[in-house]
């Protein structure tokens, strides 16, 4: 398989000079130790998932694993992506990544209840299920659906069909139009708890100011909400830390890292499996998890769907800037603002001057999922062919363009690779 993919036949699909991908394949092969850092650039793809297998096989084939200044690190889009995905917020796993499907009885006895062994839905599966009407209600936190998801003709039409809404959220956002009830959450200044990071290093959080109006940390809402609904016997905590202690009880890699202790010694890393004893610094030493070797997990190279055409000849790409995270709903409210007041979209100078674009112009942005209109800034910044959206203010909602494409396996939208044309706003 590996023979089919020459540096030459890498450059033909990225755009990648092969003799540029023969020099970083030596620079990395030969220095160690040598580490591997990547963005949402490697994952928001339909290969995304399989793309970063092949980054680990490149780091187990060169020995870059089990030795200080080695392995991978996913510089994440968030500061608790981490600590959400391990804690058993993902839909088929339990606390410490655990599958549903491995020692399940020792979470049913820990929590006394049994639990259902079938996974749930992921959040592109909550959109599609709400839009065959086979959701009928939805609790989304922190998160504005609307403007994040792609296709945001399908997203909002799907949340119209729900009967039940309950967005829990620091600022009314576009997803609040759709929401049937507004739980208003505290800001993480307003609150104690824990974050950990992308190196897995566990961070406590700590309440600056006591929240402002009626709002509440998320773990006060979870129980309240509980305790409506007649099961508050299984969330009697009465802290953060309550919390956290059960998660040291179900996840044996955290058992060692107490409140007490983080805040004696900073912010410690899993697996820190014992009170008497450091953590584990370095994975893989000596051995993998799953043994004395690992598996190679080679993957054939599939084309995205969004490929341009006559019609749609050129790539767009979406992300942020510096000065907006996210969909905006914090940072529009800052002095960020100023700097950055509107989303824009960059298109080479190439590709300006055939469209007749200038810097500055209003365009239109139409792919096969839907159009916007948006600020063109003509740059340098981007090749010939590509184009790349910012995508923090709902007046433009660049997400009303993007494919529905999404990952083969985790589901993480194709946000990087969507086919469109651009013309002069008229």
């Amino acid at each position: 398989m590996v023979s089919n993919y020459t540096p030459e036949f890498a450059e033909k699909v990225t755009g990648v000079r092969a003799d540029v991908i023969r020099e970083a394949a030596r620079l990395y092969a030969t220095n160690k130790p040598s580490m591997i850092l990547w963005g949402l650039g490697a994952t928001e793809h339909v290969q995304g998932t399989e793309i970063i297998y092949q980054l680990i096989d490149l780091a187990l084939i060169t020995g870059n694993v089990g030795r200080p200044g080695s392995g991978l690190m996913p510089l994440r889009g968030k500061n608790n992506v981490q600590g959400t995905a391990i804690m058993g917020d993902h839909p088929k796993k339990l606390p410490g990544a655990v599958p549903l499907t491995q020692n399940i009885e020792r979470f049913e006895k820990l929590w006394g209840v049994k639990l259902n062994p079938n996974p749930g839905l992921d959040g592109i599966e909550m959109v599609e299920a709400a839009m065959r009407g086979d959701l009928k209600a939805l609790i989304v936190f922190g998160e504005d659906v609307v403007m994040s998801h792609p296709y945001r003709e399908m997203t909002e039409k799907a949340l119209s069909k729900l009967e039940l809404l309950v967005l829990i959220d620091m600022f009314h956002n576009e997803t609040s139009k759709y929401a049937h009830v507004f739980l208003p959450a505290a800001s993480s200044f307003e609150k104690d708890g824990t974050f950990t990071n992308a190196e897995r290093r566990v961070q406590r959080v700590r309440k600056v100011i006591e929240p402002l109006g009626e709002s509440l940390p998320d773990w006060q809402i979870i129980v309240r909400l509980a305790n409506a609904m007649g099961y508050g016997d299984y969330f009697r905590y009465s802290s953060p830390e309550d919390v956290w202690n059960e998660i040291r009880s179900a996840w044996p890699a955290v058992y060692g890292i107490t409140y007490e202790r983080v805040d004696k010694e900073g912010g410690l890393p899993y697996p820190t499996p014992r009170l008497d004893a450091p953590p584990v610094k370095v994975l893989h030493v000596g051995q993998f998890t799953v043994g004395k070797k690992a598996r190679l997990r080679p993957v054939a190279y599939i084309p995205s769907p969004e490929q341009p055409t006559e019609e749609y000849p050129l790539t767009l790409i979406t992300g942020r800037t510096l000065y907006h995270f996210n969909m905006g709903s914090m940072t529009r409210r800052t002095g960020n603002q100023v700097i950055e007041p509107e989303d824009f979209i960059e298109i080479s100078e190439d590709d300006a001057k055939a469209l007749g674009i200038s810097d500055g112009d209003m365009v239109r942005v139409t792919s096969r999922w839907g159009s916007t209109v948006i600020t063109a800034r003509v740059s340098r910044r981007v090749s010939k062919g590509i184009v790349f959206a910012t995508v923090h203010h709902p007046e433009a909602s660049i997400n009303r363009v993007v494919s529905p494409a999404v990952d083969r396996i985790s589901h993480i939208p194709e946000y990087k690779v969507t086919a469109v044309r651009v013309e002069k706003a008229s």
